[in-house]
């Protein structure tokens, strides 16, 4: 087994089962998808500011959407491109949940074949995630 392949499955191990929560982040607005465990999405994507108020209407749009689902089995996937994620980032785990840092050359394909054009790029990142295609770092609560 190649070391490659052995921190693939450890990727994999920490998000199997998991909700993830994809967010490509924005200036003024953040972009978000949720998916479930297979893949599939729990609910359309959505914006929500890059403040506060913004990153409670994310969390009250989560648990509404995630009502059975326990805090812990719910994971966020923040693409780290330039400093826009750092301030939800600290939020989030702040208030106890764990996020997944994305490096954007990982996704850097999707948004060329127009994905940020179509507000999927969010959706593209949190199956990146849930795949393990992520890329150090990971940073968990």
């Amino acid at each position: 087994m190649t070391k490659k392949f052995k921190a693939l499955q450890i990727k994999r191990q920490f998000i199997s089962d998991k909700i993830i929560i994809g967010i490509d982040p924005g200036k003024n607005k953040h972009q978000a998808a949720i998916i479930n465990h297979y893949g599939l999405p729990i609910s359309n994507s959505f914006t929500f500011a890059n403040t506060k108020p913004g990153y409670l209407k994310l969390l009250k749009k989560v648990s509404q959407q995630t009502a059975k689902s326990n805090d812990k089995n719910i994971i966020f996937s923040l693409e780290t491109s330039c400093n826009l994620w750092c301030t939800l980032s600290y939020f989030l785990r702040s208030s106890g949940y764990d996020v997944l840092l994305v490096s954007p050359l990982t996704t850097k394909h999707a948004s060329l074949a127009g994905a940020n054009l179509t507000g999927l790029a969010s959706t593209s990142l949190a199956e990146h995630s849930r795949t393990g295609r992520t890329g150090p770092p990971y940073a968990q609560s």
